[in-house]
């Protein structure tokens, strides 16, 4: 009885997990790809979609050590570069992302996954960076992040 008592809360507990699908937005989908940059952008969101502004940004961090591993060329003609760094307790073990567009209210939205683990005072920050088509000019992006 013991046994079947441990064996229903592991079944209840496991059936209550999240999962990265269960935060899926109902909105079309965008393929962006990851882009390795080194460093960190802010955790409100970095927009970058011009040579200009790239160029800004890399100026505004240069003394960190991420501007030692050099910046990938980006082609601002046809694609937009998204960033937020995330904060979580320890250590992030799993993260995912996703992209959509909402053409109703003119924006793209890149949302943020992450199951962090344990619980000490030492955080651990993680840094999401994307690239993908062009920003619309009359679009903005809205930054949304989910914990499982």
């Amino acid at each position: 009885m013991k046994y079947c008592y441990i064996s229903l809360m592991l079944l209840a507990l496991i059936s209550c997990q999240k999962t990265a699908k269960d935060f899926k937005l109902d909105l079309p989908e965008i393929t962006f790809s990851d882009i390795d940059i080194r460093c960190y952008p802010t955790n409100e969101g970095v927009v970058i979609d011009s040579d200009s502004a790239y160029q800004v940004f890399q100026n505004q961090i240069k003394n960190d050590y991420c501007g030692e591993f050099g910046y990938p060329i980006i082609d601002f003609n046809k694609n937009t570069l998204l960033g937020i760094a995330k904060s979580a307790n320890c250590r992030i073990a799993d993260r995912y992302w996703n992209t959509y567009t909402d053409e109703a209210n003119k924006k793209y939205i890149f949302q943020t996954i992450s199951e962090d683990v344990g619980n000490c005072e030492a955080l651990a920050l993680d840094r999401f960076w994307v690239t993908g088509p062009k920003l619309p000019s009359d679009y903005h992006v809205e930054f949304v992040e989910d914990q499982y």
